[in-house]
């Protein structure tokens, strides 16, 4: 029983024992469960630490971008604006656009019905393929003809009253950006479909370089106008202007190297800077001659070189100083020589529109930057919060567009990068907003992309040894290429035009408003305004009638006595309306295109010629000698002073080499008035024997050259068979 108890009690050590050991490895086991959750925690605390460490690097530098952002935001609203903003820019284009159409649509109202009416100089309608019919119709063949040749006459028929219909709603629709500085797509559609139905009649009267200089330059501008609204500073449009202005970069550009390429290959003079080079001769020879002319004209010779220079440096390495990559200041500095050199054209010469045109894609090399101190406060206000607005959107796009594309990493860095600020945009910028500022600025990069792609034919016509002058490659004329006074006349011609009304009478002359006549009448200023029969008149001087039939019928007209012209049968007309009840003196008569007719218009002269004569500007100590003369009495001078021939035959100017003078010559003064009612004044006739060489007045002295027109009698039948087979009436 002992034995049996003893080896129980060693069983139940046994036991023990184990029992312990078992207990001894469970909290081994437990104590390395332990172990390694505590290490397992550990690391997840040095990596929540990580990313502790890591957030507060986040937000470091979202706080120091919100500093950053607050800065420029208080920069900006104080004083700053981006040198890419050209709100202020379309502005001033706009105005100017509305001045310069404002302008060509009353010289339409004004003057094409005497020049291109049913009864004009030059009938346009019929000619162009147009029915004189006034009917609203939408036809196919309509349509087909509109695309070959955009017109609304296609639409509406072409005869007076829808010329001057068409000219009026142009008048009225240019004055709002002219007034508002402002426009949309739907107001410059009317603009430009009535100026190109005009253009597109291809009449004489509007074949001048500036008339499709004008369509191209205003249609491009849509693409940074709104379709209906007028807001004149949009945030929308902050893109679209941007990228409008390489269009109007590359425009000025082409416009420049256009007009100094065709010189360079052109004229001789150009050439010869030092020598006698063209700016000798300009200021006499333009078109129609400013009171400034004289003056410039009468420069020493070593000024007109200077001129000369200056003219290849502006027009040939100016360009250059446009391209993108250049330094800002580069661009700023070609604009203001652009806008300066037509300046200068502006105050010498009656050019039409044709220099305020050309300054109108140089305003694009100025951004508000440049402009932001010739507005009111209000205005930069505006430009402030525009320009603000569409950077907002523009780093709104390319945060979400482009740099969350780029990597995850940056689309993290994104997810910190000023959350409250994005919010905010979010919050400011509504979606309609935004995809209207993304599809705008789609559209106005796909127009560059197309205006450029349309220069490969101006480029080539442009590095051509024959190149084209003012030529337009379609009927739409969106992209042209243009050039000015490749040649210069050397001496002026003019063709003067003169009445006789019995056979025994004198020839009196006839006046017209600008070009050069009377010797004492004072040069106008019409600049912007365009005169075009006296434009036409100056190409006439420099070929025979046969190259310009317009002039025999102007003759022709001039010789009929003036009826009663029924304007309309119909009940209620718009040229009746104007001309009778508004009393606007719009041209339906040749007679009223010219300043002055020395004859009554129920009695015309029974005959009427035409002389070419040679112009000089008369030089200022002749002019002097001119103004000392007393008054008129009954048009005729009483002068005693001996001698007086002879000085002025001595002071002619010998570089226009009028051998016929010589220091033997016995010249004698005549001294005249021309007739009292015409403008004019008074003028020497110098006579050398019984010869009449030359007269001079205050302005201008002149000689005769030779005929033009033979004396013409009204229903000469020889005439009217001219007339006829040029289509004229």
């Amino acid at each position: 029983m002992r034995g049996r108890s003893i080896n129980a009690n060693a069983s139940e050590q046994n036991i023990d024992q184990q029992r312990k050991m078992l207990k001894n490895e469970g909290a081994r086991e437990l104590l390395l469960e332990e172990e390694k959750r505590l290490i397992e925690e550990e690391k997840r605390l040095i990596e929540e630490e990580k990313c502790l460490i890591e957030e507060e690097k986040h937000l470091i530098a979202a706080k120091a971008r919100n500093d950053r952002f607050a800065a420029e935001s208080v920069a900006k609203s104080s004083f700053f604006i981006p040198s890419s903003t050209y709100y202020l820019t379309n502005v001033i284009y706009l105005r100017l656009l509305g001045l310069i159409f404002f302008t060509a649509f009353n010289v339409a109202l004004f003057q094409n019905i005497a020049l291109l009416g049913s009864k004009g100089l030059v009938p346009a309608c019929k000619a162009a393929g147009f029915s004189d019919v006034i009917k609203f119709t939408w036809t196919e063949q309509a349509r087909a003809a509109f695309i070959t040749r955009p017109s609304l006459f296609w639409f509406i028929g072409c005869n007076d009253e829808m010329l001057t219909l068409t000219a009026l709603i142009g008048v009225v629709a240019s004055l709002v950006p002219l007034v508002f500085g402002a426009c949309n797509v739907f107001i410059l559609a009317i603009l430009w479909l009535g100026y190109a139905s005009f253009v597109n009649l291809g009449s004489t009267w509007l074949s001048f370089g500036w008339e499709t200089q004008l369509l191209e330059t205003s249609i491009w501008c849509a693409l940074a106008l709104p379709i209906f609204s007028l807001k004149r500073i949009d945030p929308i449009m902050g893109q679209s202007l941007f990228l409008v202005s390489f269009v109007y970069k590359l425009l000025i550009g082409k416009i420049m190297l256009g007009a100094g390429l065709i010189k360079i290959r052109g004229d001789e003079c150009w050439r010869d800077i030092w020598g006698k080079n063209c700016m000798l001769y300009h200021y006499e020879t333009q078109p129609n001659p400013h009171p400034a002319s004289p003056f410039f004209h009468h420069l020493p010779h070593s000024i007109h070189s200077i001129e000369t220079l200056s003219n290849h440096v502006i027009e040939l390495l100016a360009p250059v100083l446009l391209l993108p990559f250049l330094p800002r200041v580069c661009r700023l500095l070609a604009g203001l020589l652009f806008v300066f050199f037509q300046i200068v054209l502006i105050s010498s010469g009656n050019l039409a529109f044709l220099n305020w045109l050309t300054i109108l894609p140089a305003l694009y090399c100025f951004d508000d930057q440049f402009l932001f101190p010739l507005f009111s406060s209000s205005i930069q206000e505006d430009v402030r919060k525009a320009s603000n607005e569409s950077q907002e959107m523009t780093y709104l796009i390319l945060d979400k567009v482009l740099c969350r594309s780029i990597s995850h990493e940056k689309k993290d860095d994104d997810d910190y990068n000023d959350g409250t600020q994005q919010s905010h945009r979010q919050r400011i910028v509504p979606l309609w907003k935004l995809a209207s500022f993304v599809f705008r600025g789609s559209i106005s990069l796909l127009g560059l992309s197309y205006y450029a792609m349309l220069q490969e034919p101006i480029v080539r016509n442009l590095m051509s040894s024959r190149q084209a002058m003012n030529r337009s490659f379609d009927a739409w004329h969106i992209s042209n290429t243009y050039g000015a006074f490749g040649s210069i006349g050397k001496v002026r011609t003019e063709v003067v035009y003169s009445g006789q009304s019995s056979e025994d009478a004198e020839w009196r002359e006839f006046e017209f408003f600008c070009k050069p006549g009377a010797l004492s009448k004072r040069p106008c200023i019409i600049t912007p305004y365009h005169l075009r029969l006296d434009w036409s008149a100056w190409f006439s001087a420099m070929a025979t009638y046969q190259h310009y039939p317009w002039t025999v019928n102007f003759v022709f007209k001039m010789l009929e006595p003036r009826k009663k012209r029924r304007i309309n049968n119909a009940s209620w007309s718009v040229l009746r309306f104007l001309r009778r009840d508004l009393v606007l003196p719009i041209a339906i008569d040749v007679r009223d295109l010219i300043l002055y007719t020395p004859f009554e218009e129920t009695k015309p002269p029974i005959k009427i010629k035409a002389s070419l004569y040679e112009y000089r500007f008369t030089p200022s100590t002749i002019s002097s000698l001119v103004h000392s003369l007393p008054l008129a009495i009954d048009n005729e001078f009483i002068t005693n002073k001996t001698g007086l021939g002879k000085e002025i035959c001595s002071l002619l100017p010998k570089k226009w080499t009028w051998n016929f003078i010589t220091p033997k010559s016995k010249c004698i003064a005549t001294a005249k008035w021309q007739q009292r009612e015409a403008p004019g004044g008074p003028f020497f006739a110098i006579s050398v024997g019984e010869d009449l060489v030359f007269e001079t007045g205050i302005w201008y002295t002149r000689r005769l050259l030779s005929e033009y027109l033979p004396a013409i009698e009204a229903g000469n039948p020889s005439v009217k068979d001219f007339l006829k087979a040029n289509g004229l009436n």
